[in-house]
């Protein structure tokens, strides 16, 4: 893909309020290159086109910035855990855009953990990168959110509280369930909704309480 289309194509799906600089513009123009590279041997995301990695994978994890700013919650200056990143999702688009916030990726597979220090060195952003099971970390930070954590394999009775109950933990201000629209209300833990088109984002103030 050409960087023209490719800075139309970003500016067509990426939130209006979000602003972009050049820098971080190129930064995603060679995340898209590495991502698609290190995809032929890894299948570290089963989205292949450019288009759709643009749109569901950049474009969806910088409409938190969009939260943040609708909720009226300050990221300046804070730090964010993003649980299962996979790819970096939606970790790393938000360091990309927000340099001044703290982000940790949290990533059990090793594979995917060699593609985020890879990524990490060549576009040179200063993440923290966590390659293990996020149960075992010892960390908090304000923000605690995961975008598509894995639970295959893992007794537990609803994704959601499982997502919940590892989020929690880590976070002192907020914790950030991004979602589809088909979510299983049963027992789920009391968290509000707040809705971009078909993706849901389950939030729940857990020091701020005011904020709610």
């Amino acid at each position: 893909m050409k960087r023209e289309e490719f800075r139309e194509i970003l500016k067509k799906y990426c939130p209006r309020e979000v602003e972009i600089s050049s820098e971080a513009e190129e930064k995603f123009y060679q995340y898209l290159k590495i991502l698609k590279k290190w995809n032929k041997i890894h299948n570290l995301t089963a989205i292949r086109k450019d288009e759709e990695i643009i749109k569901r994978h950049f474009c969806e994890s910088l409409y938190l910035i969009k939260f943040f700013k609708d909720i009226n919650y300050e990221i300046k200056g804070k730090s964010l855990a993003d649980v299962g990143t996979g790819a970096g999702f939606p970790g790393m688009p938000l360091k990309l855009v927000c340099p001044n916030l703290e982000v940790h990726l949290i990533e059990i597979s090793m594979k995917k953990c060699a593609f985020l220090q890879f990524l990490k060195s060549q576009l040179k952003v200063d993440v923290k990168l966590h390659c293990t099971d996020a149960r075992l970390l010892n960390i908090q930070t304000n923000i605690a959110v995961t975008r598509a954590l894995e639970v295959r394999g893992k007794k537990v009775n609803s994704p959601l509280i499982y997502a919940y109950e590892i989020l929690k933990k880590l976070a002192t201000d907020l914790i950030v369930i991004m979602k589809g629209s088909n979510i299983p209300w049963d027992n789920l833990p009391p968290l509000k909704i707040y809705s971009i088109d078909s993706q849901k984002i389950l939030y729940q103030f857990l020091k701020n309480p005011e904020k709610d």
